[in-house]
């Protein structure tokens, strides 16, 4: 067989939509040594209302399509999801299967019974389902399939330390079958901090809310901070980028209320939106490890959060953005920023530092290469 001599490894995703899972995995293809490693990437059909990250960037790597793979549950298509994962295996001939998101993961564990020669099962959690998405009922039986699936895989991968000891404490698997590997992306840069854009002068402060318009994100939480901001005397603008299910019901508030909030839609590329960014808000009930706010650090854009997921991990409290608890503390930290601008100056450029040394594309990939490494030599 051709490239006999790598290690060949099938990367699976439901869906190469535009976010953190799609710019990590395309570190992966783009980093791991060729020299070493064969990898096949296969993925679903993004929905109808998502971004193909394919679509808006140059890969130097070729992508298999999964017709029957995608976001929603469908027994039927999730059947022949299996089966079509199962040829690829076969054809394959994969030393090691990497899924990664919550449906990946489910699907190509699944097609593992069906496919004999020996393979190694790897896993990443970008984030988890335990709370926030389904009823009791529904979040119950996921955890229960996850434990089922765990005892199959070789290794389960977590992008942040709390993020693991959340599965651990929902009884997933052992600690010592989780590994945390950090997130790690391509830094894209623009030319300069721009301070201006179309002839008009920048705000003396540009915050923003970019991702989902979803329930589980909190948009009423970044409304309700926008408008006790608006209260006080003070050039601040606000922004939201993305898209969702109450998208209109924020459109509506903020026009309601005289709020003033910049509607961009989706944005393909968010490089030069960060670049213009000076903070950016996250007020979720449930995170991953939110590659928003490593890639807004990167362009010198601290940012503010709740404490969820493994935030902590990528911003650290009172240095490169604060970690906050109530609309209070946003609204207080916001504040401080504003009539102190050297500290807010010091954060920008710390937490552009903290962001290029520990969170790029090679480092990810040489984690990565020493599992596998690992995994084939055990």
């Amino acid at each position: 067989m051709e490239h006999a001599g790598k290690i060949r490894v099938l990367r699976v995703m439901a869906r190469f939509n535009l976010g953190g899972p799609a710019q990590q995995i395309t570190s992966l293809m783009t980093h791991l040594n060729r020299d070493v490693f064969e990898q096949k990437l296969v993925v679903g059909l993004c929905a109808p209302d998502e971004i193909d990250y394919s679509e808006i960037r140059n890969l130097d790597f070729s992508i298999e399509r999964n017709i029957y793979l995608g976001r929603k549950i469908s027994l039927f298509s999730d059947f022949l999801a299996i089966l079509t994962m199962v040829r690829t295996y076969y054809r394959f001939r994969p030393h090691i299967v990497h899924s990664h998101t919550t449906k990946a993961g489910v699907i190509c564990r699944l097609a593992r019974f069906f496919y004999f020669p020996k393979v190694d099962l790897v896993h990443t959690f970008h984030g988890h389902l335990l709370y926030g998405y389904f009823n009791t009922f529904q979040t119950k039986f996921i955890i229960n399939l996850e434990k089922l699936l765990a005892v199959i895989t070789t290794k389960l991968i977590t992008v942040g330390y709390r993020v693991k000891n959340e599965l651990v404490d929902a009884g997933i698997a052992k600690s010592s079958k989780f590994l945390v590997i950090p997130p790690g992306i391509c830094f894209i840069d623009v030319p300069h901090k721009n301070r201006s854009k179309g002839g008009e002068v920048k705000p003396s402060l540009l915050i923003g809310f970019v991702g989902r318009v979803t329930k589980i994100k909190r948009p009423d939480r970044f409304l309700e901070i926008v408008e006790r901001i608006k209260g006080f005397d003070c050039e601040i603008s606000f922004l939201v980028a993305g898209e969702g299910s109450l998208l209109d019901e924020m459109k509506r508030y903020s026009e309601t209320r005289g709020l003033g909030i910049k509607f961009l839609g989706w944005i393909s590329d968010v490089e030069p939106l960060f670049d213009e960014l000076d903070i950016l808000i996250l007020t979720s009930d449930n995170e991953g490890t939110p590659i928003s706010i490593v890639q807004g650090a990167a362009h010198e854009c601290i940012s503010l959060s709740t404490e969820v997921g493994s935030v902590e991990d990528v911003l650290i409290d009172g240095e490169t953005g604060y970690i906050c608890s109530t609309v209070d503390e946003f609204v207080q930290k916001i504040q401080f920023l504003y009539s102190n601008p050297s500290v807010l100056s010091t954060m920008k450029q710390e937490a552009r530092v903290f962001s290029r040394k520990n969170f790029s594309g090679t480092r990810l990939a040489r984690d990565h290469e020493k599992l596998y490494r690992e995994i084939i030599q055990s």
